[in-house]
């Protein structure tokens, strides 16, 4: 039993000195995990927004498509065949026309139903890599990575050639 909690001991001591030896550990746990984490928390914002937006206009404009398929079959119905035959065409048209916008805008708002969905396998994944960002923070700080060894790490692995991707906000980087 000693002899084996003695490998162990000594098993754990040489993978926590890999561990603090490898830098791009160091530079998924300061860098790429919060930074990934950060951008899949906003793309969720950015998709909400959007969704909210697009709900808004559909509910504003299914009563104006419905209002102008009424008005023009009621118009239809009063001018009867006394108006030129374009008008009493048109009229009929802009109904049919009005009631085909209606449904795809219906169409349109219960596609929307996606968006809830991927928001809610985005949060589970956001909050599993904040899990993973602790571990490792607190693997770091059990194998005794200092700040200054940190930077090091990260400082050797910068690639300057490396694209940054687009603004994101809480994420440091060069580019616009």
């Amino acid at each position: 039993l000693q002899e084996d909690v003695a490998k162990i001991s000594a098993a754990l001591v040489e993978a926590l000195a890999r561990f603090r030896m490898d830098s791009r550990i160091v530079q998924l746990a300061d860098r790429e995990i919060p930074d990934a984490r950060q951008r899949i928390n906003h793309v969720v914002n950015l998709t909400e927004e959007a969704a909210h937006k697009t709900l808004d206009l559909i509910e504003r404009s299914v009563p104006l498509a419905e209002q102008t398929a009424k008005g023009a079959a009621s118009l239809a119905a009063d001018v009867g065949q006394a108006v030129d035959p374009r008008v009493a065409g048109f009229l009929a048209d802009a109904q049919v026309n009005c009631d085909a916008v209606r449904r795809n805008l219906t169409e349109v708002m219960l596609a929307q139903g996606f968006q809830d969905l991927t928001g809610q396998i985005l949060r589970g994944v956001s909050n599993l890599i904040g899990d993973v960002e602790q571990v490792l923070a607190h693997l770091m700080e059990i194998s005794g990575v200092t700040d200054s060894e940190r930077e090091k790490s990260l400082a050797a692995l910068d690639d300057p050639k490396r694209l940054e991707g687009p603004a994101v906000p809480g994420v440091k980087g060069s580019a616009v």
